[in-house]
């Protein structure tokens, strides 16, 4: 193997392994799932099913993480967590609903970062 196919090969788990990092840190709770919380409820999401989500989203979570490494499962992994952060995105950045200009300005930085994460999933799954 030459140095340019180890050199893509390496880059390709650093990229993956930068990714799956967030995903990751939600998992383990090293994000705090409060915001969550927070989010789900403002949405009118019945506590019991705001609870069940963000658990079964942290589950999710930490079973893809892992999935992403693997040539057979990556893309399953990436597409399951496209779905999360779609609807991740959609409770926490409703930028399109925010009066104050401050916040509208935060959502909307953070729903474009979301839809970069987005991007990246995608294209490690298609690697």
């Amino acid at each position: 193997m030459g140095f340019g196919v180890r050199m893509l090969d390496t880059l390709r788990l650093i990229g993956t392994g930068l990714l799956a990092l967030i995903f990751f840190a939600n998992a383990v709770g090293i994000v705090p799932p409060n915001r969550a919380y927070k989010d789900l409820s403002r949405l009118g999401l019945p506590e019991n099913l705001v609870h069940l989500s963000v658990w079964g989203g942290r589950a999710l979570q930490m079973a893809c993480v892992p999935l992403l490494f693997l040539p057979s499962t990556k893309i399953w992994a990436a597409l399951a967590l496209t779905g999360f952060l779609v609807g991740a995105t959609y409770a926490a950045h409703p930028f399109w609903s925010e009066k104050d200009p401050e916040r509208r300005e935060t959502h909307v930085i953070n729903f474009f970062k979301n839809t970069a994460m987005i991007g990246g999933l995608l294209v490690v799954g298609s690697l």
